[in-house]
């Protein structure tokens, strides 16, 4: 069969075009020159089809590279017709040929472009904006081309609108489906904005999705599907959903377990008596002065005794503390006022939007910039 399906094809002939299309794809990432015509020419005499029929075979390889998130050559646009049966043959294809490839020679050494971006940001930490990571790139890979390291941040950050520019990102699909390509998440804009380790329950899931109103060649925009708050709060649920039945006998444990979280929900002892000695025992946002009901908030996530601060922390009313930790809610860093969610703009909380941040009793206690701007920035609306 000389036309698009795959029946009729040998293993031994798929896994040459197999080889010839990544062989290809090496050269194209090499800067190398070559024909594609000349390969398939050297295929027809080989296995006795046509230069149409491998050029085709090339492009049902491109369809299942794009659909795991790997590049594809130039020109040869994905053909779709591929059904599971060939498609999952082809992959194991390509897999296989890969895990024999350890080692093989890119243009920059032994990995690629964007390898090499993330070797050097995982250098700096985890967390570093474009200058640095390009920095740190050039001294390890002095011929790397510094504009590559910003195409490949952005190719690599889950929440980059221009990621749909790139090789991999050309079809629609979910960042929590294991795509080699879902590595990052940009914070922030502009030079300041810094790039970190992509983690669906910090960051939440996106997807590349069909917009008409996109205004680029693909048609392809960026959207959270799913934020990190409702990832977390289901997994609780199911955990708590299968903690098991009432047993009457456990009741006082359970008790003891309630006060054990009202404790903790308040937060820890001592920061909860800074903020309410620092707020005077009211509510940063209501202003509320029901002290039982008054939790210590952090701004940035606790993580140890450098995050327990009074700079790092707010007083808030349970229910506020809650919409805060769930990013449903946060301070606009410029004008420390109350932002919420369009999810909350027809409830009752709608009349927090525009509230002033009460300020604490002495500067040392005033809420961080930083902190409110990082918290700012984890909220995708």
């Amino acid at each position: 069969m000389q036309g698009g399906g795959m029946s009729g094809w040998t293993d031994e002939e798929l896994q040459a075009a197999v080889d010839a299309y990544l062989w290809m794809r090496e050269q194209e990432h090499a800067g190398a020159r070559f024909v594609k015509k000349d390969v398939y020419r050297d295929l027809a005499e080989r296995y006795g089809r046509t230069i149409g029929a491998w050029d085709y075979r090339m492009q049902n390889i491109s369809s299942v590279l794009e659909d795991i998130g790997e590049p594809i050559i130039s020109g040869l646009m994905p053909a779709k017709n591929v059904g599971p049966t060939a498609s999952g043959k082809l992959i194991r294809m390509i897999r296989d040929r890969d895990a024999g490839q350890e080692g093989r020679a890119y243009k920059y050494g032994e990995k690629r472009t964007w390898e090499l971006a993330l070797d050097a940001l995982q250098a700096l930490g985890g967390a570093a904006t474009l200058r640095e990571v390009t920095q740190h790139a050039l001294e390890r890979s002095p011929d790397l081309k510094a504009r590559n390291v910003g195409a490949d941040l952005s190719l690599l950050s889950v929440n980059s609108p221009a990621r749909t520019s790139y090789h991999g990102n050309h079809k629609p699909r979910r960042t929590d489906g294991g795509a080699s390509y879902d590595r990052l998440f940009k914070v922030g804009q502009g030079r300041n904005a810094v790039y970190e380790p992509y983690l669906p329950e910090v960051h939440g899931v996106w997807e590349i999705y069909p917009d008409p109103s996109a205004g680029n060649q693909r048609g392809l925009s960026v959207r959270q599907v799913a934020d990190p708050a409702s990832i977390g709060v289901s997994k609780a649920e199911d955990e708590a959903d299968s903690a098991g039945t009432f047993e009457p006998e456990s009741i006082i444990d359970a008790r003891d377990r309630v006060y054990s979280s009202i404790v903790r929900r308040r937060g820890q002892s001592e920061f909860r008596k800074a903020l309410l000695a620092a707020y005077g025992g009211r509510c940063a946002v209501t202003g509320s002065d029901v002290i039982e009901i008054l939790e210590a908030a952090h701004v940035h996530p606790y993580r140890g005794a450098a995050t327990n601060v009074t700079a790092n922390g707010l007083l808030l009313r349970a229910d506020i503390h809650t919409l805060f930790d769930l990013y449903l809610i946060s301070i606009d860093p410029p004008t420390r006022t109350v932002c919420i969610s369009p999810k909350l703009a027809r409830t009752m909380c709608a009349e927090l939007r525009g509230v002033t941040l009460r300020n604490p009793g002495g500067s040392q206690h005033i809420v961080s910039h930083s902190a409110l701007e990082w918290h700012r920035a984890q909220c995708h609306w």
